[in-house]
């Protein structure tokens, strides 16, 4: 049997009187609240579930023929929201993977640029060695050859391939602290040669 106060609720809301919102509040919002919270485990969502359902029942516009109507609409409602929810949240999921893949590709960039940077900034500077000292830095770090393999190629010994990188590679470490690039340098091939010395 329907109340006349059911019947005041209904006519207020169908002719969009806001004072029926404030009614339907108070008559459901509970009873939303558990349903939110039981869906969501009772996360901070379930609050926002049920008031955009307020919102979205609202805007509808949508005229009822009993209070039964208007509650199983305002459910359905914060449902359909749980779902998009749930949607949004293994969108949002999936571009913070993507946008975590692609950050770690452009810094895999970036340090290329950079090293290749420091690179050509170290070759440069081997060209202001001394003939011997840049010709043993060119095969070490452009051909990768080991020290011995330098000592037979160029004809002298291991010792004195030794000296020259020595040499050259205090010269570099002290162009690339001038510069600021020591941070920098993650080449391999450069590091780890100014390392080993």
């Amino acid at each position: 049997m329907v109340t006349t106060k059911e019947i005041e609720i209904l006519t207020t809301w169908n002719s969009q009187d806001i004072s029926a919102l404030h009614e339907i509040h108070s008559k459901y919002h509970a009873a939303l609240s558990a349903y939110a919270k039981a869906l969501t485990g009772g996360t901070q969502d379930a609050g926002d579930i049920v008031n955009q359902a307020y919102i979205n029942c609202w805007k509808a516009k949508k005229k009822f023929s009993s209070l039964g109507k208007l509650r199983s609409y305002l459910f359905t409602t914060v449902l359909n929201l749980f779902r998009q929810t749930l949607r949004n949240d293994g969108r949002k999921k999936k571009v913070f993977d993507k946008l975590q893949y692609h950050s770690a590709k452009y810094a895999e960039i970036d340090n290329y640029l950079i090293d290749a940077e420091v690179y050509r900034i170290v070759m440069d500077h081997i060209q202001h060695l001394a003939p011997q000292a840049r010709l043993i830095f060119t095969l070490t770090l452009r051909d990768g050859l080991t020290t011995d393999e330098i000592a037979m190629r160029i004809g002298t010994t291991t010792k004195n391939v030794l000296n020259h990188k020595r040499i050259g590679a205090n010269v570099i470490r002290n162009l690339l602290k001038k510069n600021n690039l020591l941070s920098l340098l993650t080449v391999s091939a450069v590091s780890s040669f100014l390392n080993s010395l």
